[in-house]
């Protein structure tokens, strides 16, 4: 959907289990391409949900330019330490 009109840019019929990430990446290539086409010189955010969070799509991403990805991760202590500093630093902020 486009995040400012809410309107529909792509729908796949395909099945109930979680797409792989080869299948993300075909997806999101025509998408971009055809958006590309019509807005060359937008800048493109694509944002979505962990299981887009896969090295094809954000390689396919990462090739393209004038575009970046936005990705949810599933939280792990890694991540949790990574975000720690951050996460205090807006604790300090809200409660100032």
């Amino acid at each position: 959907f486009d995040g400012q009109s809410g309107g529909l840019i792509a729908a796949v019929l395909r099945p109930g289990r979680r797409p792989f990430g080869e299948e993300n990446a075909m997806i999101m290539r025509r998408v971009l391409k055809r958006i590309r086409h019509h807005f060359p010189d937008t800048h493109i955010l694509v944002r979505g949900d962990g299981h887009f969070s896969g090295p094809e799509l954000m390689g396919l991403i990462d090739s393209m330019s004038n575009v970046d990805f936005i990705f949810g991760f599933a939280c792990n202590p890694k991540l949790l330490a990574m975000a720690e500093p951050t996460r205090l630093r807006a604790i300090d902020r809200w409660v100032a």
